[in-house]
């Protein structure tokens, strides 16, 4: 006589069966789709960060350069128009706009790490948000055009904004110089008194001196 039951048992291993090849499908489409990605971000290596520093610097540096070649031209015209350019106070107003040059380049290189900084930071925040999407989704023809189009957004041109005027305060220092400077050697009005009864031929208490 045969006794049931041996099927129930069966059945649940087919079932097991079947769910760890599910399973094991799924991971492989994970797989793929964590290799579509890292394939559509091999580009960002430690080269391309160094290329987009140099390619901040390079849109940078010509600015300086023609902000510090007019910021010493005007600075030094003004200073000779008055005769004071080998003066102390020429020679330091002159220092100044150098010192102020070398500040900017290093702004400027610190900056280029920042950016490139901020950028790899970018990327790698893509990567994660595309890696957990692959993990739930493990659809490999989904993640592939959201790689692609995740992976050109950081490697199209970036725009920079054109550098500020960085020597103004520089310059309005020499003016403010100048002025002072002025002031000090213009003539200064005394007042006089006209004795007791007698009345000053200008018809003004003050005169020059």
């Amino acid at each position: 006589m045969c006794l049931g039951g041996g099927g129930g048992s069966n059945d649940a291993k087919k079932i097991q069966r079947r769910n760890e090849e599910l399973e094991g499908e799924r991971q492989a489409r994970i797989r793929e789709g964590q290799a579509i990605i890292n394939e559509n971000f091999a580009r960002f290596d430690q080269p391309f960060f160094d290329s987009f520093k140099s390619s901040f610097l390079d849109f940078f540096n010509p600015q300086l350069d023609d902000q510090a070649n007019a910021a010493r031209g005007r600075g030094l015209a003004a200073l000779v128009d008055r005769g004071i350019s080998e003066s102390t106070e020429g020679i330091r107003a002159q220092t100044d706009i150098q010192k102020r040059d070398a500040l900017e380049r290093t702004n400027l290189a610190n900056r280029a790490i920042d950016e490139s900084n901020k950028l790899r930071a970018g990327v790698e925040r893509e990567k994660t948000n595309l890696f957990a999407l692959n993990e739930t989704a493990a659809d490999p023809s989904r993640i592939a055009p959201l790689a692609a189009g995740g992976a050109r957004a950081f490697v199209a041109p970036a725009a920079f904004s054109p550098l500020e005027d960085v020597f103004a305060s520089t310059l309005s220092n020499v003016a403010a110089f100048q002025a002072a400077r002025n002031n000090a050697t213009a003539p200064v009005a005394r007042r006089t008194f006209a004795p007791s009864g007698v009345a000053n031929p200008s018809g003004s208490g003050f005169v020059r001196g």
